[in-house]
């Protein structure tokens, strides 16, 4: 199922859930580029334009003037945060945060590109 609707920047410091996301994200046709940290997405969203940015949560609580800023720079991308299910419960923004199945996400991606290609919504 290609679907080659744009350049996602991945940001997650845990390796194992980067991986099960790049997988499920690139079967569907996505250009994925995974970062650990925040750093590494400023580094890559520098050189790239990006039409997703998809973050755990968890990942976003640290640097926050460096978020800002990655924030700016790919101002036109849409913003999908996720996390784990336990850690979702107990957020404070639970409404605004998505869980961390790459499914989910996939799908979320598909009806939000296949039906408005220049859509800009954050999820976050």
């Amino acid at each position: 199922m290609a679907h080659s609707s744009g350049r996602i920047l991945l940001v997650d410091s845990s390796v194992a859930r980067a991986q099960s996301f790049c997988e499920a994200l690139a079967k569907a046709g996505w250009e994925i580029w995974p970062g650990r940290s925040v750093q590494d997405a400023l580094v890559l969203a520098a050189g790239l334009p990006f039409d997703v940015v998809v973050a755990h949560e968890s990942s976003t609580r640290l640097h926050p003037e460096l978020w800002e800023q990655l924030s700016e720079s790919v101002s036109h991308a849409c913003w999908l945060v996720h996390a784990d299910n336990r850690a979702r419960i107990a957020s404070e923004n639970s409404r605004k945060v998505l869980g961390s199945d790459p499914a989910l996400i996939l799908a979320i991606l598909m009806l939000l590109f296949e039906r408005r290609p220049a859509v800009r919504a954050q999820a976050a």
